[in-house]
């Protein structure tokens, strides 16, 4: 696999599950600068410079040819063995010296939010608390039962009748297609929006899904296990890298950061994706 260098003359790997408004909105300099890992279980679009795997199996690159790595929301995909698997692979193709910057869901922050809403709602049953109560229990625990892909969650996305508000804090810019105000395409813009080759590849993925059986499990959509900033520190640690600090989603020791600035939305100065943000050294 070919290995990118950054202007700066260093080299990066980016190793991510997210979804498309994340490549849209971040994927031009990723494209150009960093070298990239799509972690997917099916066929996806193909975009330059970015290569997909099951990243159960390794990472096809050699020891030591990482100035820093960042893994963007791929642990709590996997289980907690895996997890570690995962990192050790991410300490191996680091040079010494090098930052691995760890990126997941905040499982202190969802469960902190549910007992605020769980509180706020048991006080006073109105209809924004009683809203914010539900979406702060799905944001808590739906994406770990689910089996359908997009679960309970996504029914309520579809009507566009949400807290827009509360959805931006909790979850950043994911979800901004469903907001209320956010363009729709008819399904003749859709299909023109693709050249024949990515047709081919919605296809091709369309097919794997019914030959799966559409199991968000078995496409690495289900979260597997979840992460706070203690248990992502611990776990670098167990991998062998040193000096694990928890960063927020503006801050990052990784050289050149305000370049890429991936963890903050482009819309203004919040996170993207509010997530917990651990950074640890190669030794």
């Amino acid at each position: 696999m070919k290995v990118n260098r950054a202007p700066n003359g260093l080299c990066y790997l980016h190793v991510w599950r997210a979804g498309t408004a994340f490549e849209s909105s971040k994927g031009h300099l990723l494209r150009e600068d960093w070298t990239n890992i799509r972690f997917a279980l099916q066929p996806h679009l193909r975009a330059a410079n970015v290569r997909t795997r099951d990243v159960r199996r390794g990472l096809p690159l050699p020891d030591n040819c990482f100035d820093a790595v960042y893994a963007n929301h791929i642990l709590e995909h996997l289980t907690p063995d895996e997890g570690q698997k995962f990192v050790t692979e991410l300490h191996r193709v680091l040079k010494p010296g090098g930052i691995c910057r760890l990126v997941t869901p905040d499982l202190e922050r969802s469960c902190l939010e549910y007992l605020d809403q769980l509180r706020e709602a048991s006080a006073a049953r109105s209809e924004r608390n009683l809203h914010r109560y539900q979406l702060a229990r799905l944001d808590l625990i739906d994406q770990m039962v689910r089996d359908v892909p997009g679960g309970m969650m996504l029914p309520i996305l579809l009507t566009r009748r949400f807290d827009v508000e509360y959805v931006r804090f909790l979850w950043g810019d994911v979800f901004t297609r469903y907001y209320p105000d956010a363009p729709r395409r008819s399904l003749r813009e859709k299909i023109a929006s693709h050249s024949l080759k990515e047709l081919f590849f919605i296809a091709l993925r369309r097919l794997q899904l019914f030959w799966w059986g559409n199991d968000p499990r078995r496409t690495a959509e289900i979260t597997k296990w979840m992460y706070d900033r203690l248990s992502l520190q611990l776990l670098l640690e167990k991998c062998k890298f040193v000096d694990a600090v928890v960063k927020d989603y503006a801050s990052s020791d990784i050289p050149d950061w305000s370049r890429y600035d991936f963890d903050r939305s482009s819309e203004g100065d919040y996170p993207f994706e509010p997530s917990v943000y651990v950074e640890g050294r190669k030794q």
